[in-house]
């Protein structure tokens, strides 16, 4: 265990007293291109996240879960005008 985590007393169902670990949160997942927080996905860890649906876990649109709607939508328009 981390050091970081906090330790927190526990009263068992026999009746000890037992030392548990909290759970951190987990980080927001970010844009590959300029970091910021992206919105419609789920802040959960990668157990909870195995048991979502595929549409629950990322946005259903061109490059859903790696870009911001933003960066996408600049990204999009640049290929565009170069095509």
């Amino acid at each position: 265990m981390k050091k970081s985590m906090k330790k927190v007393r526990k009263r068992t169902t026999s009746g000890r007293n037992v030392f548990v670990y909290r759970k951190g949160r987990t980080s927001p997942a970010v844009c590959n291109n300029c970091g910021c927080e992206m919105h419609g996905m789920p802040r959960l860890g990668n157990a909870q996240m195995a048991k979502l649906a595929k549409s629950k876990k990322r946005p259903n649109r061109k490059f859903g879960g790696y870009l911001c709607s933003k960066c996408a939508k600049e990204l999009l328009k640049s290929t565009a005008r170069n095509v």
